[in-house]
């Protein structure tokens, strides 16, 4: 389970303010949660529909924004293996020019003992022991390592020393330089601590838009999860342009648009490929000029009038979906998922989860095949199979 320390609130609270965020700390409180870690407090009755908190997009931290975002593209790379190779990079190759690190160093890979965040699937086998047998074992095989998260590190220590043969990039230490002596005992090292920034990552991700794709958010990673009656709901518009984040047109879609119109005309000579064709140069920066003028008009009529915030198609929010007492603490959800997969994401379960599921497991099947009375009261799943899987969702499903 990713943690935040109690002495890092501070650095993200002016991180947030340094970027023209809005943090309504008047009405809440960061503090410690009886749920464990940290946790996000009514300082006073709030009412429904409040905004607690409102970010830039361009506050928030994501590949598409990184200091390696024109290497990762070239490079096709995207989801959530370019965040953690941003990430990477920008905690150590760029930590002190970086925008975000006064964020991101706040962001702990490991616990307060010094151990990794790893997932269970990584867990040595004396922990594992504990699980198996269990829906985590039996029906979603999350005690076996993930081949994408180990691929992922290589590819991420070939980038590496590609990037630095061919750009002199700096190759991130303690994390990709994995040495030629002792190369076993180093490699699993570092992979052990790529993934747990993967872990720590996935389990602080956002969904932001279709250019910021999974992003960390400062402060929206601090609110718990609830199952069933969640306070907040987290707003940001999708449909962006997947190139520059531009909500509506831009030059992207103004360029596809004259294209579109150009194969259409009869009188033109027809182009076979509207992704290999090129357009003058003096047309993209007509059209760069006209969108800056009209960004300029918007801008002015806007600026100052909240806070900071320009344009709301630009923020993230996260807003109240009902009202909160004083003192009670504030709760996002994390979406309607079972214990295996908040044990699997995000590191910790919730007694009574209304969305887990238990599986009865192989060991059913020797009574299913003895008890014809089970056999008629059992639903059999994809009976071509040689195999069945019969599981069971239960409001009230026991903790392992």
């Amino acid at each position: 389970m990713s943690v935040t320390f109690k002495d890092d609130v501070h650095r993200i609270l002016k991180f947030v303010a340094n970027c023209n965020g809005r943090f309504e700390d008047s009405k809440c409180d960061i503090r410690e949660s009886p749920l464990g870690g940290l946790g996000v407090f009514a300082k006073t009755d709030i009412a429904e529909g409040e905004s607690i908190l409102t970010l830039n997009k361009s506050s928030i931290f994501s590949a598409s924004n990184s200091s390696i975002a024109n290497l990762l593209c070239d490079s096709s790379i995207d989801g959530m293996l370019a965040l953690n190779i941003a990430f990477i990079y920008e905690t150590t190759v760029f930590r002190n020019s970086s925008h975000w690190y006064p964020f991101l160093r706040t962001i702990r890979i490991r616990d307060d003992e010094g151990h990794l965040n790893l997932p269970p699937s990584f867990w040595h086998a004396d922990a594992k022991r504990l699980l198996k047998g269990t829906s985590f074992d039996t029906l979603f095989d999350s005690l076996t390592p993930e081949e994408e998260i180990m691929e992922g590190f290589e590819i991420a220590v070939d980038l590496a020393h590609k990037w630095n043969d061919e750009f002199g990039l700096e190759i991130p230490k303690g994390f990709l330089d994995v040495s030629e002596e002792n190369h076993e005992e180093d490699y699993n090292l570092k992979l052990e601590k790529f993934i747990s920034v993967a872990y720590t990552l996935s389990s602080r991700g956002f969904e932001i838009d279709a250019y910021h794709e999974t992003a960390l958010v400062p402060i929206a990673d601090l609110f718990n999860h609830h199952v069933s009656d969640p306070d907040l709901k987290f707003v940001s518009l999708y449909d962006v342009c997947d190139k520059c984040g531009e909500p509506g047109m831009c030059k992207h879609l103004i360029a596809e648009e004259y294209l579109e119109a150009e194969n259409l005309d009869k009188n033109m000579p027809k182009v076979a490929s509207m992704e290999t064709r090129v357009i003058d140069e003096d047309l993209i920066k007509s059209l760069e000029n006209d969108l800056e003028k009209e960004h300029s008009n918007v801008t002015a009529n806007t600026e100052d009038d909240d806070g900071g915030i320009e344009n709301p198609d630009e923020c993230v929010d996260l807003v109240l979906k009902n009202d909160v007492a004083q003192g009670q603490e504030i709760f996002n959800s994390y979406g309607e998922l079972s214990n295996v997969f908040l044990l699997a994401r995000y590191g910790f379960t919730v007694p009574e989860n209304q969305y887990d599921i238990v599986h009865l497991g192989p060991d059913f099947m020797k009574i299913l095949k003895k008890e014809e009375k089970y056999q008629r009261k059992s639903q059999v799943v994809e009976p071509s199979r040689s195999w069945l899987v019969f599981s069971m969702v239960c409001s009230n499903a026991p903790r392992r």
